[in-house]
């Protein structure tokens, strides 16, 4: 499977992987993105500071860049000032997470 993603980011679905499943990879540019009450949402933010909301115990997050979010249920994702992307999985029901921000070199040596 060969795609190319855009430059700049839209916002809404950018690929649908299977049709039986609906495993949708979408993104979020400088608005907001709902996040259904499917399966676990993945998510990268690439720029500016969106905020995370989940509805369970109408819970809000503000995110930076490089910062990563495990979301399961829903929710929404997203600001006037920001953009990233999402992986929806809805047959797999994770835990919720907030992570990062993700270093531009690791502390390793392979």
């Amino acid at each position: 499977m060969k795609f190319q993603v855009a430059r700049q980011l839209v916002c809404g679905t950018l690929f649908n992987f299977c049709k039986e499943t609906s495993e949708i990879f979408a993104a979020w540019n400088k608005e907001r993105l709902q996040l259904p009450n499917t399966g676990t949402h993945f998510g990268f933010v690439c720029s500016g500071n969106p905020i995370l909301y989940r509805n369970t115990g109408s819970q809000e997050y503000r995110l930076n860049p490089g910062m990563y979010f495990s979301l399961p249920g829903d929710g929404w994702i997203g600001s006037n000032d920001s953009s990233g992307f999402v992986v929806t999985c809805p047959a797999f029901r994770g835990v919720f997470l907030i992570g990062g921000a993700i270093e531009s070199t690791g502390r390793l040596g392979y």
